[in-house]
């Protein structure tokens, strides 16, 4: 800001003394500041004009130039105070009066007005317009205030507009709720009734149509059983090349040994040839001396008398028949050396393509399992012929016999295998020990004191207790494994278990083919014995002499050069057929002698350690280790097939990885395959894909081409297994059946789609992006359908109206489990659970932990990839996440669907209720 001159009071800037044009008066001395005030009202009076002028030039410029600043500003605010101070200035009589003048100015405008007067108070300094501008006036100030204040009551007014917007909707919304809750009431009421009224008429079609049905389920389970054979058998060979080290390490011993015994047989089978070459050279000698003779008979013949020559065919003759004779009687014995009843066949024990090598590398309780398994199987077959035969005696010519009912029960051979796979749940209760006691019952010849009538045996449906126990003291078994089993008849341990059935598996096998194995020996030896009756019947003697005069009804000998030959070849082949049969049969009652110490060694090993540890042992459970094999295991030579990459290094990671997430890819894959129509135990295409859209992994590259392309390389190699195995029949009807896949092309699509959905990744390898596709897409938004349907039923009016019933039951149960916090976690639920007995072998932890996953789980948002893993312990249930994971509990305890989901909740809770009365068990 500029300050303007000030002008002088007069053109030249003199005095007004100094006019020669007035008189010089003279001043009175004793009045200076009289004469020095009448002094400035006459320079004043002259000068008046042409300052105020000067002012209103300064105030107008100063107007003009701060308009764009608006009414009122700092800066004309600083120019009048200024121009204010230089009139103060100017007037020295009017000086005191502008000053105080400009200070109550200052006073009311500005917000500090005392600095300039403290910094000007020592000497009078004329202010500037700039002095002024520097301070803040309370206008400005005013104005920014007003503009905050302006800016705080148009958010209130907003917020109040939101407000009543708010509590408009929220009223709309409860009466929408209201209506719609009273009309989904009468909805569901309607619902109910329909569906009861629809589920009795379905229950009274599919009564009616059962027999009907007969025929296509029994189609339909060869087809399930040949996919569950083909499964089992990818399974087996792919864990088989593991095993085989260990088990050939754990088989030392009984290698050893058997090396031995292998190589007395062999100094026995070496004497034994020794024997028969000495045996054949004698024959070959006897054979060259008859070929000898027989030379010099021919050369006799010739030269003899009619009567030698007679004599000698005649002596031939009975020589020839009287050696096939004893070739034959020598044959029959060694096929009637082995009785039927009391040969073994372990090779019954085998499946389909499995070596009887793999007999000898089993372990031992694998083969006491399966030998229980298919002495089961024998008792469900015995049955379901049984009662098969008394329903259907009147149509005798019904294509579904009770044979051919049997024949295909005998084929399932991986039915037969998997009945029984531990020695802990399969075999809990006496069910399948008593079914197992009831076939050798069959099969063995009565004893006087078991008590047990064969013609009772089929009227009864189970055996007791009692008589389970009786018929084992009857067998001779030891009295401890006995009385353990009396001891704990809900629970026995496992090795009791194995030590009983390894018992009953050595003594009474009762592995007896249905058909007799060598039955095609016995054939070609009765065909051999027919030819030579034919040959036999053919020949006469020569009569001696012999006399022309009777060729009148002379007889010739009728036997011709090709019957001979025809007998002789059925005679060799007889020998050939009753050699390799006894050799087979040897074999096997050799390998069976082998498996049968080695399980009798597991047995007494068993029983050592618990005598020595006073601990049992603990027993592999098959059946779990199976099912964990089908979920991790994946075929290193497909994978790189299809992926046209190297995954040997990647393959130990990946079935580490699943492993860790073995429960839920189980859980997901028997979602899915269940989803849709068909095999609930295999997955489609469609349930493929459904499973893909779900977990959000279909994208533009990832569509259902790709998804065809893989499932079809998937199932190839099987396609090609079993189109070798089945007829040209079958051929044509699995053709039409869809393919589908098992858990084991389950978990190797999952790593085909992760590596396809996450192709952009270059940076990670294949078990890390097979990780970030279970973590971030699958386990995150797989079976949330079922989530859903679960919280629509217990939002349900009846189940609300049970929660309701034991609502302060339930609450004295969560506050007591909630320990020291407001809120029950996942530990103490699961204490809860220990605390009353609640689990069962259909309730296990891993279900109680993966239901508690499931209901706090979001239903709209998935977790991003760097969220921590909440761990189960941290699971914090709220009490309404109480009563959803009660009523998730009792759909595992009873899931029938047929019973309403309110009435199963109903009946757990008061199970619960009940028990938390009674006192927890200790």
């Amino acid at each position: 800001m500029f300050t303007p001159r000030r002008p002088t009071t007069s053109g030249k800037g003199a005095s007004p003394s100094s006019d020669p044009r007035r008189p010089e008066q003279p001043r009175p001395s004793t009045t200076p500041n009289v004469s020095g005030w009448v002094a400035s009202v006459s320079r004043e009076n002259k000068d008046f004009a042409r300052f105020a002028e000067y002012f209103q030039t300064q105030l107008e410029h100063a107007v003009r130039s701060s308009e764009h600043q608006g009414d009122p500003n700092g800066f004309r605010t600083s120019v009048c105070f200024e121009l204010l101070d230089m009139v103060g200035q100017q007037f020295n009589r009017y000086d005191g009066l502008l000053r105080t003048i400009v200070r109550e100015c200052e006073n009311s405008v500005y917000v500090d007005p005392q600095h300039n007067h403290q910094h000007h108070r020592g000497a009078r300094v004329p202010l500037k317009a700039s002095d002024y501008f520097v301070r803040q006036p309370f206008f400005a100030e005013l104005h920014v205030q007003q503009g905050a204040k302006q800016a705080v009551d148009d958010d209130i007014a907003a917020l109040d507009d939101r407000h009543q917007f708010m509590m408009e909707q929220l009223a709309i919304k409860e009466n929408v709720l209201d209506r719609t809750s009273q009309r989904w009431a009468r909805t569901i009421l309607l619902q109910a009734f329909r569906t009861w009224n629809r589920v009795t008429q379905a229950k009274h079609k599919v009564r009616m149509s059962m027999q009907k049905a007969m025929a296509r389920w029994k189609k339909r389970h060869s087809t399930i059983l040949l996919r569950a054979w083909r499964q089992a058998v990818v399974s087996e060979k792919q864990i088989a090349a593991r095993r085989r080290l260990s088990a050939l390490t754990d088989n030392a011993g009984d290698c050893k040994e058997s090396q031995l015994r292998l190589e007395g047989s062999i100094m026995q089978l070496r004497d034994d040839i020794a024997s028969l070459k000495g045996s054949i050279e004698t024959q070959t000698t006897t054979q060259e001396r008859l070929h000898h003779t027989f030379a010099a008979l021919k050369e006799e013949i010739w030269h003899s008398q009619e009567r030698q020559l007679q004599s000698l065919c005649n002596e031939w003759g009975r020589l020839c028949l009287t050696l096939v004779d004893a070739e034959l009687t020598y044959l029959s014995y060694m096929l009637a050396t082995v009785n039927l009843s009391d040969y073994c066949e372990p090779t019954m024990m085998l499946r389909p393509r499995e070596d009887k090598l793999e007999l000898l590398r089993a372990p031992e309780d694998v083969i006491v399992l399966r030998w229980a398994s298919c002495m089961f199987h024998r008792h469900l077959v015995y049955n379901d012929v049984r009662l098969g035969t008394k329903a259907k005696a009147a149509p005798m010519t019904s294509k579904s016999s009770p044979a051919s009912a049997a024949a295909a029960a005998a084929a399932s051979s991986d039915a037969e295998f998997s009945r029984v796979q531990n020695f802990t749940s399969d075999l809990k209760g006496m069910y399948v020990l008593g079914s197992i006691l009831r076939v050798i019952h069959r099969t063995q010849p009565l004893d006087q004191h078991s008590n047990v009538n064969s013609n009772n045996d089929d009227m009864v449906k189970e055996w007791t207790t009692d008589k389970v126990l009786h018929y084992l003291r009857v067998l001779r078994c030891p009295d401890y494994l006995v009385q353990h089993l009396e001891l704990h008849l809900d629970n026995p341990s496992a090795d009791i278990m194995y030590c009983v059935l390894s018992y009953l598996c050595c003594e009474f096998t009762c592995m007896v083919p249905a058909a007799c194995p060598w039955q095609e020996a016995l054939q070609s030896l009765q065909d051999a014995k027919t030819a030579w009756d034919s040959v036999r019947k053919g020949w006469s003697e020569l009569e001696t002499p012999f006399d022309v005069t009777k060729l009148d009804h002379f007889q010739p000998d009728t036997t011709h050069v090709s019957v001979v030959a025809m007998a002789k070849e059925a005679l060799q082949n007889a020998v050939q057929m009753v050699q390799y049969a006894c050799a087979a049969r040897a074999a096997n009652m050799q390998l069976w002698t082998c498996v049968q110490k080695r399980v009798h060694l597991k047995a007494i090993d068993t029983m050592l350690h618990r005598a020595r540890m006073g601990l049992p042992f603990q027993m592999t459970n098959r059946r779990e280790a199976r099912e964990r094999a089908m979920y991790t295991k994946v075929d290193m030579v497909k994978l790189a097939r299809i992926l046209d990459m190297d995954v040997a290094g990647e393959m130990p990671k990946l079935e580490t990885l699943f492993s860790d997430q073995y429960e839920d890819v189980q859980r997901i894959f028997k979602y899915y395959a269940a989803s849709d129509v068909g095999d609930a135990c295999s997955m489609s295409l469609d349930e493929f894909h459904r499973f893909l859209k779900d977990c959000k992994l279909v994208t533009k590259s990832l569509g259902l081409a790709y998804v065809k392309k893989i499932f079809n390389e998937i199932n190839q190699v099987e396609d090609k297994s079993v189109q070798c195995d089945i007829d040209d029949d079958d051929d044509d009807e699995e053709n039409e059946v869809e393919l589908e896949f098992g858990p084991t092309e389950f978990v190797e699509a999952i790593v085909c789609v992760a590596d396809k959905r996450l192709g952009s990744h270059k940076g990670l390898s294949l078990s890390q992006r097979v990780k970030k596709c279970l973590v971030e897409y699958i386990l995150a938004n797989a079976c949330r359908s079922s989530t859903d349907a679960f919280r629509h039923q217990m939002n349900a009016i009846e189940c609300k109206a049970v929660f309701q019933t034991y609502q302060t039951k339930l609450e004295q149960i969560y506050r007591r489990y909630a320990a020291q916090s407001s809120s029950l976690n996942g530990q103490g639920f699961v204490a809860l659970l220990e605390a009353y007995d609640l689990f069962t072998d259909v309730l296990t932890v891993g279900d109680v932990k993966h239901v508690l996953k499931k209901i706090q789980q979001e239903s709209d948002d998935a977790p991003e990839s760097g969220a921590a893993v909440t761990t189960d312990v941290d699971l914090e249930l709220t009490f309404t996440e109480f009563c959803e994971a009660l009523g998730a509990i009792a759909m595992y305890y009873n899931p029938d669907i047929f019973v309403p989901v309110h009435k199963r909740v109903d009946d757990f809770i008061m199970k619960l209720v009940r028990a938390t009365e009674s006192g927890p068990k200790q």
